[in-house]
C-alpha cells in the first residue's frame, strides 16, 4: 500500500538530517564516527526507498555515492569520498524526493477526498480512526450520490440502495445488488 506523502516527507527529512549531519561533521570527525553516521544514513535511505516503493536506479546515483562512501570510509580515506557527499545532498536525494513527489501527486488509484482523510490516520496507527472516516465518507457519498435525505445509515442506508426490496431504482439485478 502507498504511503501519504506526509509521512514519506517525514522519512524523507530524518534521511536529509542524517546527510546534513555527515555532512557538517565531515572536515572535523575522525573516519570512524563518519562510517557510523554513514551507515544509519544507508539504512534510512533504504528505508525511504523501501516505503516510497521507489528503486535506487531512479535516483540518479545514490546507491554507488553510498557505496563510495563506506568504501573510503571504511579504508581511512576522508579526500577520497568528500564528494560523494555533496552529489549525496545536492543532487540525489533532491532526485529522490522530486520522484517521491511525482509518484504521489499522480496517485489516483485511491479517491482524492478518502486518501486525504484516511491516510494519515492509517500512517499514524490510528486504524480504528480511519475505518470510521471511511465509513462517514462513504455514508455522505451513498446518500448524495441516490438522493437519499433520511439521516439513515449503516444497514438501514445500504438495505435502502442496495436491498431486494429497495426503494430506490438503481440499474443492477437483484442478485447483483444484494451480492449473491
Amino acid at each position: 500500500m502507498s504511503r501519504s506523502l506526509n509521512f514519506l516527507l517525514q522519512h524523507y527529512q530524518k534521511t536529509h538530517d542524517k546527510v546534513i549531519q555527515l555532512y557538517s561533521l565531515f572536515e572535523d570527525a575522525d573516519t570512524s564516527e563518519l562510517l557510523r553516521i554513514q551507515e544509519e544514513l544507508t539504512k534510512y535511505t533504504k528505508e525511504l526507498l523501501e516505503l516510497a516503493e521507489i528503486q535506487f536506479e531512479q535516483c540518479g546515483t545514490l546507491e554507488r555515492h553510498l557505496r563510495f562512501l563506506n568504501y573510503y570510509l571504511i579504508r581511512g580515506d576522508k579526500e577520497g569520498c568528500s564528494s560523494d557527499i555533496n552529489d549525496i545532498l545536492f543532487y540525489d536525494l533532491p532526485a529522490t524526493l522530486r520522484i517521491i513527489i511525482a509518484k504521489n501527486s499522480t496517485q489516483s488509484d485511491i479517491d482524492e477526498r478518502l486518501r486525504e482523510a484516511v491516510l494519515p490516520l492509517i500512517d499514524g496507527g490510528h486504524h480504528d480512526s480511519a475505518i470510521r472516516k471511511t465509513f462517514v465518507i462513504l455514508t455522505e457519498r451513498l446518500r448524495r450520490a441516490f438522493g437519499v435525505v433520511d439521516e439513515i445509515d449503516g444497514e438501514d442506508l445500504i438495505n435502502l440502495v442496495f436491498g431486494k426490496g429497495g426503494n430506490i431504482s438503481i440499474n443492477l439485478e437483484n442478485s447483483k445488488k444484494t451480492g449473491a
